[in-house]
């Protein structure tokens, strides 16, 4: 059993239920439910049976009610409301060391609720729809630490093809989703730590559902959205094109003993097509934080600005980020 809860200045209070349950049987089971409050609600029940085999095939089911404000340069363009339904086989599943392999198939059914447009923007409409995507997802893990880590690497790579009927999307080729982030930590003594990261997320076919759309903000990948990539200096979610990489250099200094002030520089690049990436202008953000790392997760916040807004951000956070 488990329970965190957490504060940050855009969505105030939030508390998270987490139930590990082993089932006694011939092939040993584990069912995992989790359950998240908040303005962001979530419902989520894992199974996966521990095999004799390589693999540890796993079955989930996710619903989320998802309140989101979207900004354009700072300020606040829209607000949605909507329900997602995902449920995902993943017979494919296993890790050896600090190294993991799933590849599955997984079902999402978007169901729009509201949406609140600013008198400033054209307004679009939104369907309810359904798809189906085909999915492989590499990881490789070895930091000393989820928040502050001082050595070891991070790697994630994912590739999906998205479809509505398990071959094509809206009568013509699936989305193609190839996304990857890899972060390093290198230290240059015993308090200060040096981390280079690069990420991205690249998007192919005559159709991307706006539900798929690149999402860059926050100092976190997945939080709001599974498809959110952090941007220093940036606070608020805002959609980029379809093309996006960024690269980012962040030192970390370490104070006494949980306390820690990290200096952050990031710059991204956008397009509409690949072959047109380094011809935009190059997006910049920097930031300074300073958390303290307590038994409760990170208490602090950041300060910070970004090129696209135009504007100085600040952030508060206490807890652990789910």
């Amino acid at each position: 059993m488990g329970i965190g809860l957490r504060y940050d200045k855009e969505e105030l209070a939030a508390i998270q239920l987490n139930a590990d349950i082993p089932l006694a049987q011939s092939i040993p089971i584990d069912a995992d439910l989790t359950l998240r409050l908040g303005k962001r609600m979530m419902v989520r029940g894992e199974i996966t049976a521990h095999s004799h085999y390589f693999t540890r095939p796993k079955l989930s089911y996710t619903f989320r009610r998802n309140d989101l404000d979207i900004y354009v340069k700072g300020n606040r363009d829209y607000s949605l409301l909507y329900y997602q339904h995902q449920a995902m086989f993943t017979p494919i599943n296993f890790s050896i060391k600090h190294f993991n392999l799933a590849m599955g198939v997984r079902w999402d059914y978007l169901r729009y609720h509201d949406k609140l447009v600013s008198s400033n923007t054209k307004d679009f409409e939104l369907e309810n729809d359904h798809y189906f995507s085909y999915r492989a997802t590499v990881k490789y893990n070895s930091e000393n630490n989820w928040y502050f880590p001082s050595r070891g690497s991070r790697f994630e790579a994912e590739y999906a093809y998205v479809t509505d009927n398990f071959a094509k999307l809206y009568g013509k080729v699936g989305m193609s989703d190839v996304n990857a982030s890899w972060r390093t930590s290198i230290p240059l003594n015993s308090r200060l730590t040096i981390q280079p990261m690069t990420y991205g997320r690249l998007l192919f076919g005559p159709n991307v559902p706006y539900v798929f759309g690149n999402a860059i903000g926050g100092p976190w990948f997945h939080h709001y959205v599974e498809q959110q990539m952090p941007f220093a200096g940036m606070g608020y979610l805002e959609y980029v094109d379809n093309q996006f990489l960024a690269a980012q250099l962040q030192a970390q200094q370490h104070i006494g003993t949980n306390s820690y002030v990290l200096l952050t520089i990031v710059g991204g690049q956008q397009a509409d097509k690949l072959t047109r990436i380094f011809d935009g202008k190059t997006l910049i953000g920097c930031q300074a934080s300073y958390y303290l790392n307590t038994m409760f997760g990170p208490v602090g916040g950041s300060i910070g600005y970004n090129t696209r807004a135009r504007k100085v951000y600040w952030y508060i956070n206490l807890g652990f980020e789910f």
